[in-house]
């Protein structure tokens, strides 16, 4: 039996970290918050605040194609203070450069004060 014991794994360039292609594995991820102020992300270049409640989460990476599986949430706290029974949230658009996240609250679309979205997929 063998055994790979390392701190560290890079590209063959020796200064890159490896990239996951083609394995099952999150290949975006963001958390925000209501200013669409990110912060945490993989593979994510940049946030555009749509208006409230909707966000572009606009990938550094393109997706092999559009028909990924993602999750994301808002949290039950929001921004305009709805709080309790809180927002609902879902992605209303998925691209391969970029995924459409929208909360929603009855017919308001109220920022949330923290947001996570993950895409799950192959990079193109």
């Amino acid at each position: 039996m063998s055994e790979l014991r390392t701190d560290t794994i890079t590209a063959s360039d020796g200064t890159s970290p490896v990239t996951l292609t083609k394995q099952s594995a999150t290949k975006v991820y963001a958390g925000y918050n209501a200013s669409t102020t990110l912060e945490e992300s993989l593979n994510v270049a940049s946030l555009t605040d749509v208006s409230s409640g909707k966000t572009y989460v606009n990938f550094s990476n393109n997706t092999a194609t559009a028909g990924y599986a993602y999750n994301y949430s808002a949290n039950a706290g929001t921004a305009d203070g709805l709080g309790g029974d809180g927002p609902r949230s879902s992605i209303a658009a998925r691209f391969t450069n970029y995924c459409y996240a929208i909360t929603y609250h009855g017919s308001a679309y109220p920022d949330s004060k923290h947001n996570g979205v993950q895409v799950n997929g192959d990079l193109a």
